[in-house]
């Protein structure tokens, strides 16, 4: 089965990883997801990664110092296979029907089939698949990239990307329960939530770096911040 990997701002950020020191990059196979309720407020996150995938220490470190509500740490060991913990309780060895058991008795999603269609056409991983047949009590979304400053306060980003050209482009309406939840994330974890768009073109496929659109979404509103080119981006939002 083939999955959605990678985006080239990402593939970018992590061939300078050493440079940016309190910048979260995630792996290729790791994931960080926020999970809300009725009103796309925070419920819990689960840091999810894929068996063999290492995260940088640092990496570890600065999730471990988030206000991270209930926590689950999840390795997708195979396509039905998952070591499972939540909080402080032992690691479990659990099938997909029995992660999705665990979920419901720890009163984490509803009982019942899913009642939503999931808005991304692509998935991610075996957990993602897992994760279309539960029955969420709110939203889910999750965290592309973060800075961690807790002198300066922390930067949460939503990176998006897609044929529009920058100057038209805004969020669609379609992903404002994920816009909520983390900016409900952020505020609990003393930051600010930056969407970071930049057009993609297909025939042949390119990824235009040079002109990335920056909005902050606050007071339920999008605000749009500036454009800067790759470069710029990187030395004002994950360097200074």
């Amino acid at each position: 089965m083939n999955y959605y990997r990678d985006n080239a701002l990402l593939s970018k950020l992590k061939e300078i990883s050493s440079e940016l020191e309190r910048t979260w990059i995630p792996a290729v196979g790791e994931w960080l997801l926020v999970y809300g309720d009725q009103k796309y407020l925070p419920k819990f996150t689960c840091h999810v990664k894929e068996a063999n995938v290492l995260s940088r220490t640092f990496d570890q470190t600065e999730i471990n110092q988030l206000k991270l509500f209930d926590h689950i740490s999840l390795t997708i060991n195979a396509l039905d296979e998952f070591e499972v913990k939540i909080n402080d309780q032992a690691e479990l060895s659990l099938n997909g029907d029995s992660l999705i058991e665990l979920y419901i008795n720890n009163l984490l999603i509803n009982k019942g089939r899913p009642t939503w269609k999931g808005i991304n056409k692509n998935s991610s991983s075996h957990y993602h698949v897992v994760q279309q047949r539960m029955n969420l009590i709110g939203g889910v979304t999750d965290i592309d990239l973060m800075r961690i400053d807790p002198d300066h306060g922390n930067s949460f980003f939503e990176l998006k990307r897609s044929y529009i050209e920058p100057d038209k482009w805004m969020p669609f309406h379609a992903d404002i329960g994920g816009y909520k939840l983390l900016s409900g994330f952020a505020e609990r974890n003393n930051g600010k939530l930056f969407i970071v768009y930049w057009k993609r073109q297909q025939n042949p496929w390119h990824e235009d770096l040079s002109k990335i659109k920056i909005l902050q979404y606050v007071n339920r509103e999008f605000r749009f911040i500036e454009y800067l080119n790759y470069s710029e981006f990187v030395n004002k939002y994950l360097l200074n």
